[in-house]
Formats: C-alpha cells, sequence, structure tokens
C-alpha cells in the first residue's frame, strides 16, 4: 500500500476488530476527507466504502447504513490502474461522502467510513 496512506492510518482511524489489518480502519468523515484528498494526490483509485455506526455497546455496524456503501466496478476491459476507472471511483467517493454528511446530518450522529484500497 501507498506510503502516504500508511502513514495516514498510523495516526488516523479506528481499529474496529481485534485482528483488523492496521490499513483498514474506520475514518471520520473529516478524516475520510483527507484520505480521499491524499487518494487523489497519489493518483490512488477507491475501489469502494462500507460506511458504519457505533453501537451503544461500543462496537459498530453497517445495520442502518449499509444503504450509504458504494463499489466502483470495472467496465468492461478496464481494470483499477486505468485512468477512466480512477476518475470514476473518485467522483463516487465524493458523492459517497456527500450522502454520508447528509446522513449524519438527518440524523444527528457521528458515521465512520471504511475505504476499500487498492493493495498495491
Amino acid at each position: 500500500m501507498n506510503k502516504k496512506i500508511c502513514d495516514f492510518f498510523k495516526l488516523k482511524g479506528i481499529p474496529y476488530a481485534e485482528a483488523s489489518d492496521p490499513n483498514n480502519r474506520l475514518l471520520s468523515i473529516c478524516d475520510a476527507e483527507d484520505l480521499l484528498s491524499i487518494a487523489i494526490n497519489e493518483q490512488i483509485a477507491i475501489i469502494g466504502a462500507d460506511v458504519y455506526e457505533k453501537k451503544r455497546d461500543g462496537r459498530y455496524s453497517i445495520e442502518k447504513t449499509f444503504d450509504l456503501a458504494w463499489s466502483c466496478d470495472c467496465n468492461d476491459g478496464e481494470d483499477i490502474t486505468y485512468k477512466s476507472y480512477f476518475d470514476r471511483s473518485i467522483e463516487m467517493a465524493k458523492i459517497g461522502l456527500c450522502g454520508v454528511r447528509n446522513r449524519m446530518k438527518q440524523d444527528n450522529n457521528q458515521l465512520y467510513v471504511n475505504y476499500v484500497l487498492p493493495n498495491n
């Protein structure tokens, strides 16, 4: 994974599973927007994201936020290294974060974003 993104995850985000990959973290909306900026600058596609809500027992759940998740599929003959895929994935991430912000305002709660990023 990209060094800038790895460094970002060392400082930001919330681990939400015991055996979780250190680069697989929940991000506040502000941190999710910051990571999106890094992805844009580093030309790293955002494959998708799940959105979590913190439950009263301290766990995180997608039960009420599954409709906010998104993924960017490759078109025929395309893979995640294509510029067209990168551009589309970034646009989807921007739209997705807007949806998260709107839901947070509507429900007056805090939601967390877990991006799916390329492994390399």
